[in-house]
């Protein structure tokens, strides 16, 4: 496996307060799961619309 860093990354979302520690796209699905966390209240699970398909 090879990863390359893009010289420039598209934003697909942002959410305020919270960084994005995992990310996993449903197969078959444009939803995304999401692991954050905004260090005071711990973390979170969310969902998105952030992958193609």
């Amino acid at each position: 496996m090879r990863l390359t860093v893009s010289t420039s990354p598209a934003v697909l979302g942002k959410f305020t307060g919270f960084k994005v520690e995992a990310l996993e796209c449903v197969p078959g699905s444009r939803d995304a799961v999401l692991g954050t966390d905004d260090e005071n209240k711990g973390g979170s699970v969310r969902t998105a619309a952030l992958c193609g398909s």
